[in-house]
């Protein structure tokens, strides 16, 4: 990066290593690779920007993003999974620049606290996050796939503490996996042993809206008392909604939502960074490229690249949230005629 960055001087240079890399309509896993991705802005401006690990607050976060004078329409974010705490820090950046898109994810490479690499121009990090805030004559738009399909019926938390559930329309949560599985067939019984998520509604009703959900871990289940622990804090009255990661489904609602963006956009975007969930891929597709080579059959030949990520952030139901098992899409095109050229 550093090299980069000499040679671009007045450019804004951020990167990471990652789980795995895409560009040129490639994914690589489990392989040494680099996407490296350029764009000139036309009346557009991009500012490379640090958070440390404990840097939060609404001070620290403007003094690092705001460029003076100008207010960004999208941050780009790259964070490394060990010490920046997203769902800590993505509703700071919602109260600071509720305006702006966030795109990006969590990027560790490594298997311990500081074996991440995040840079920004020359300069290496091995914590927090990095990322580029973009203002001007530039528009960002996103498409988020989930990768998950429903199983049962939504149900509301009727008593829980933090991240334990104890109690799903007022019953045990292992009372109502039990039904699930006894009324399934083979196969999902078979990815209720081994892909089971559960979906958040992010609106505070008690309507369930597919699209409109995060999707957690589910990171214990006790015998006993039959609660259930996810990998995110829950609140009662919130909305759930027991899902599996099944390949076909994962595919539909990629190709879905792409040929949604497709048709309702009236010019082709100039580029394109894609955050992939590190479980997509070969690992559940059975081969690679997947992602990529759909964006761009749907889309069109539009130049992107982007990784593979521990986390994918990306906006849903107006607030940005981290994903899990999810692919992000970040779609860029110029304003008034200033087209971006990646």
């Amino acid at each position: 990066m550093a090299r980069v960055a000499a040679a671009y001087p007045a450019s804004a240079v951020v990167g990471a290593c990652s789980l795995g890399a895409m560009g040129a309509g490639r994914e690589v896993q489990d392989e040494p690779a680099v996407a490296l991705v350029a764009a000139a802005l036309p009346g557009a401006r991009a500012r490379a920007f640090r958070l440390g690990e404990n840097e939060a607050d609404l001070e620290a976060i403007a003094g690092a993003v705001v460029d003076p004078g100008s207010a960004p329409k999208g941050l780009v974010l790259l964070g490394d999974t060990w010490t920046c705490d997203a769902d800590v820090l993505l509703p700071v950046l919602d109260e600071v620049f509720p305006g702006a898109v966030k795109v990006g994810g969590l990027v560790s490479a490594g298997s311990r606290r500081g074996a991440t690499a995040l840079f920004v121009g020359d300069k290496l990090y091995t914590d927090g996050l990095v990322g580029l805030a973009l203002s001007g004559a530039i528009t960002i738009e996103t498409v988020v796939s989930q990768g998950c399909r429903p199983i049962g019926e939504p149900m509301l938390v009727t008593r829980s503490r933090g991240h334990i559930i104890d109690e799903l329309g007022k019953r045990p949560p292992a009372d109502v996996l039990r039904e699930l599985f006894d009324a399934s067939g083979e196969r999902d019984r078979e990815l209720l042993r081994t892909a089971l998520f559960m979906a958040v509604e992010r609106k505070k009703s008690v309507h369930y809206t597919p699209g409109e959900t995060v999707v957690r871990n589910v990171v214990g289940l006790d015998p006993r008392s039959g609660s259930l622990a996810l990998g995110a804090g829950v609140a009662d009255w919130d909305v759930l909604q027991f899902v599996v990661r099944d390949a076909d489904a994962a595919h539909r609602d990629w190709v879905t939502r792409l040929r949604a963006y497709a048709g309702a956009s009236a010019a082709r975007p100039a580029g394109a960074l894609l955050f992939s969930c590190a479980a997509r891929g070969k690992p559940l597709f059975g081969e690679a490229s997947h992602d990529t080579r759909l964006l761009g059959e749907i889309v069109g030949p539009v130049p992107s690249a982007g990784l593979f990520c521990d986390g994918e952030i990306g906006p849903v139901g107006g607030a940005s949230l981290l994903h899990g098992h999810t692919a992000v899409a970040a779609f860029f095109r110029g304003e008034s005629g200033a087209p971006s050229q990646s």
